[in-house]
């Protein structure tokens, strides 16, 4: 490794964003081309077509009969004559209004096609209001219509939310006329955002469908989609209530149809010629005016709490009820039924990190209080909706099977009281089948052909909101050649009686190593059970409060989130594996190296200083004979553990080293976890990438001459817990969670003399925090393959108030090198290994703990908790919608930031003059 990390200068910047308060933090920040560069990540993975007509009927059946009386009445209105709908520019020529005849040829421009589009769209659709009123009854959504927004982007209600601009839009004619009031009001009445609606020209979550416009019929297809894409990406992020959206790309001529759901985009094989099958075109249409609100993505199960005694679908509301807004969508309250018609209130809204992605799990989290609850009856739920995959168990099957029933073991464990599939109209809300109605899906034709060049808009106006470390020649591209199969999933709640805070708001260092612990003890119930946890993340890890008064004597920590878990094989009496018997020829030769060993201990600098004595009993001979039959291995084992046990002063005054001494108890285990970490199901990942094993990450070990796939086992979750303790301790300044200065500050302001400081540890939590996987994983292996660096790159980086704690990672750290590195008796008992570790811990630190208590920095977090119960409670009984003091209310974070693509390869690489860390071009595997 280059040392360059302490002895380089560089100046402003930095690598890792800069976080503000709120629940806006929890999302990512970007601009329209960030929009568009993540769209292209996943664009050729998970994008799919079916054939035309298949996906037209079955994904928008309207009845031929009433197409056919809309044709009819389109052609009696002169919309349609001639083989062409009216106003439609003809490609290749201009026209003189006049004359009525051709005068020239030139290519159309898209603005000569909003208006004809709008015009025709508006018109179909009040036909088929009328024709279905008279031979159908279809509960639809509320009055809408189709409008010409390609000048401005609707705003949205995420301040963070990207800049794009959507050409034509179905939107909520109530609402919109709501927006435009609010507008014209504004002038003289600036308190109108305190009523929780913030102004705005068309809000994207009164969206119904979005069309992007193109000049020409004759370029190929993948840009025009992808510029689609981002808009129905971000109508699925700010509708919590929408499950799949449609969207179509329109040209003077062709038209492609795209459906975007939790498994990625489904569209249209071939296009559509309007002018030639107009059929097709009121079809699509009439959809938006005539099908029930859950064929066109609305889930039936959400409503808008307006009142006490009122709720209302999203889709039908009025220019009062519009009122239920907030002025952010995850602050919006919601009645939620559940399949056995129970109700819950949304209260507020606890992680939404994976919410706003393309396509995967969609995982949203609330606090909920059963409808009517008063605020005396003070019962706290929380809810977790998710969309996993279908040949995965749910989370909720995986409580309930650990946890039959409530036990001093599962206390550390968060507890569920209901789990179900959502269902919609009792039929499981699955994307394969409910969704896409079994459409059987292919990789697109790259030959294909949707509308024309789409001209590009300037983003030098469009306001940065996240400083961002990616350039764009970086981005990764996909080919459809590289795409999966779409995973089918399906919707998933499970309500928890487990409510708290995440780890990071501790209040003291004593409650900070509590939670930890009984969240390992969670773990290790989890596993001893036969259940592996595999995502081990701040968000994951909770601080519950436990009885009527809040101080940290009366929390514990709780491990909640299941869904990354996965069940071992239980393993059978005949298959355990029998101590064999000890060679004794091999027991006489590793006997024979004691002496050496212990002349090497006590005449070795470090711990051999503090050795006068040493005598390591015959049993730990045949201990480690028994871990490591090979005389070689064993000798180098058992070195390396009395070195860990002397140096973390473990060895007895009288210098006898027992197997007790060494913590080499034999444990049994009920369950084998076999299945690779590179051999994942289906739409499945594992962990959280910046705190997941380095092991599991690669899929490779970290001891580079031991063979064979990495199993993710117990080890690498333990692995997990240290990279959380590591974050806080680094990131953070103390009680509440408060960021450390350091990481918030502009580099700017900063005085020259703190720096360096300030880029050095930027630049480590960027290489080891916030950085892509293969970045992550190169320097997690690098530390543990270079132990000594953990005292200048990580021990000297920690936050000066986790000073005590800086023994625990040391030793931790050393607990699991010698783990991975022999696979013996370390690995198997890492629990009680690091559970005792932190027990030892607190042990030493019992007095400073006490004294903390009078710290007033503790006592306001303990107020803030108490806070947030009581705005909870409070919010459970209100009228209505109504303000409320956001800052006490805590959300849960289940990650950093996402990756970028360029780095310092390895934590001591240089930072560049910008600030961010001077990388290399970076080709992906």
């Amino acid at each position: 490794m280059i040392e360059i990390l302490y002895n380089r200068t560089s100046s402003a910047g930095s690598p890792l964003r800069k976080t503000k308060s709120g629940l806006s933090c929890t999302m990512s920040k970007h601009t329209a081309s960030d929009v568009k560069e993540s769209v292209e990540r996943d664009f050729g993975v998970h994008c799919r077509v079916a054939e035309t007509n298949e996906f037209l009927k079955k994904l928008l059946p309207v009845p031929d009969d009433i197409i056919q009386k809309v044709l009819d009445t389109m052609v009696d209105k002169g919309y349609y004559a001639n083989k062409r709908w009216e106003g439609f520019p003809v490609p290749g020529k201009v026209m003189d209004k006049a004359e009525g005849k051709a005068v020239g040829r030139r290519r159309p421009l898209e603005k000569e096609l909003y208006g004809a589009f709008v015009n025709i769209a508006n018109a179909i659709h009040e036909a088929a209001k009328e024709a279905m009123k008279a031979e159908h009854q279809y509960d639809s959504i509320g009055a809408t219509k189709w409008v010409d927004y390609h000048s401005r982007s609707p705003e949205s209600q995420d301040v963070d939310a990207a800049e794009i601009r959507p050409d034509c839009l179905n939107v909520m004619i109530p609402v919109q006329k709501y927006a435009e009031e609010m507008k014209s009001d504004n002038a003289t009445n600036a308190n109108h955002k305190q009523n929780g609606v913030a102004q705005m020209a068309i809000w994207w979550l009164q969206i119904v469908a979005a069309v992007e416009m193109k000049r020409s019929d004759s370029t190929t297809w993948q840009d025009v989609v992808k510029q689609l894409i981002g808009y129905l990406r971000q109508i699925l992020r700010e509708q919590l209530d929408r499950r799949f959206v449609f969207g179509f790309t329109l040209g003077p001529s062709r038209m492609s149809v795209w459906m975007h759901d939790r498994s990625g985009v489904l569209g249209t094989e071939t296009t559509i010629d309007i002018h030639k099958e107009p059929r097709n075109l009121i079809r699509l249409i009439a959809a938006f005016a005539v099908l029930p609100a859950d064929r066109l993505g609305y889930d039936l199960t959400m409503r808008l709490y307006v009142s006490p005694t009122e709720s209302v679908p999203s889709y039908q509301l009025d220019a009062r009820s519009v009122t239920a807004y907030r002025a952010n969508p995850y602050d919006t309250r919601w009645v939620i039924r559940l399949n056995d018609g129970a109700e819950y209130l949304t209260v507020k809204t606890l992680s939404i990190a994976r919410a706003g992605i393309m396509r995967g799990r969609g995982t949203i989290a609330w606090v909920v209080v059963p409808v009517n609850q008063t605020e005396q009856q003070s019962k706290i739920f929380v809810l977790k909706q998710s969309w996993r995959p279908v040949d995965v168990p749910s989370e909720g099957v995986l409580y309930s099977a650990v946890i039959p029933e409530i036990s001093s073991g599962c206390n550390f464990v968060g507890e569920v009281c209901q789990h179900e599939d959502v269902e919609i109209r009792r039929k499981k809300d699955e994307t394969g089948t409910l969704i896409r109605e079994g459409l059987i899906a292919a990789f697109p034709s790259t030959a294909a052909a949707v509308a024309g060049n789409k001209r590009q808009r300037s983003e030098g106006q469009e306001p940065w909101l996240h400083i961002d470390c990616t350039d764009e020649d970086e981005i990764q591209s996909f080919t459809v050649r590289d795409a999966k199969e779409p995973v089918s999933r399906v919707r998933t709640r499970v309500l928890l009686s487990t409510y708290g805070w995440p780890v990071k708001y501790f209040s003291t260092l004593g409650e900070l190593l509590q939670v930890f612990q009984d969240a390992i003890k969670g773990h290790q119930y989890l596993y001893d059970h036969g259940v592996l946890h595999r995502d081990i993340s701040p968000g994951n890890i909770i601080i519950e409060w436990l009885g009527d008064r809040i101080s940290s004597a009366n929390s514990r920590g709780r491990l909640i989130d299941l869904d990354r878990a996965k069940e071992g094989n239980k393993i059978s009496e005949a298959a355990v594996p029998k101590t064999q018997q000890v060679d004794p020829v091999n027991y006489n030769n590793l006997q024979a190296f004691i002496p050496l060993l212990s002349h090497h201990i006590k005449t070795s600098t470090g711990v051999g200083l503090q050795v006068q004595k040493l005598e390591i009993e015959p049993n730990v001979v045949i201990r480690a004979l028994e871990a490591k039959p090979n005389v070689m291995e064993a000798q180098a084992y058992m070195a390396d553990a009395v070195s860990h046990t002397l140096k973390f002063g473990y060895l007895p005054e009288d210098g006898t080293c027992s197997p007790e001494v060494l913590h080499w108890e034999k444990v049994s285990r009920s369950y084998n976890f076999v299945f690779a970490a590179n051999n994942l199901q289906r739409g499945s990942r594992t962990g959280t990438p910046p705190y997941t094993s380095g092991e599991v990450l690669s899929g490779t070990h970290y001891q580079r001459e031991r063979r064979g796939p990495v199993h993710h086992d117990a080890v690498h979750d333990l692995e997990s817990f240290f990279w959380v303790l590591v974050h806080i301790c680094m990131t953070r300044n103390g009680p509440g969670g408060g960021r450390r200065i350091e990481l918030t500050d502009d580099l700017q302001d900063v005085q020259p003399a703190d720096l360096e400081t300030y880029q050095k540890l930027r630049t480590i939590v960027y290489c080891f925090f916030d950085s892509e996987q293969p970045i992550l994983l190169e320097n997690k292996r690098e530390i543990f393959s270079s132990p000594d660096d953990l005292e200048p790159y990580i021990l000297k980086n920690l936050h000066p108030y986790f000073d005590p704690l800086r023994p625990l990672i040391e030793e931790w750290f050393s607990l699991l090198r010698l783990a991975y590195k022999y696979h013996a008796y370390e690995y198997h008992a890492i629990h009680d290994r690091v559970i005792a570790l932190i027990t030892k811990t607190l042990d030493s630190m019992q007095d400073s703990v006490a004294d903390s208590l009078d710290d007033p920095l503790v006592r306001q977090v303990l107020r803030s908790r108490m806070k947030d119960i009581e705005q909870i409670r409070s919010e459970a009984g209100r009228k209505g919608p109504t303000g409320r003091d956001d800052s006490a209310m805590i959300s849960w974070e289940t990650s950093p930031r996402g990756p970028n693509l360029l780095s310092p390869r390895t934590y001591g690489t240089a930072v560049d003059s910008d600030g961010s860390p001077k990388g290399k071009k970076i080709k992906l595997p």
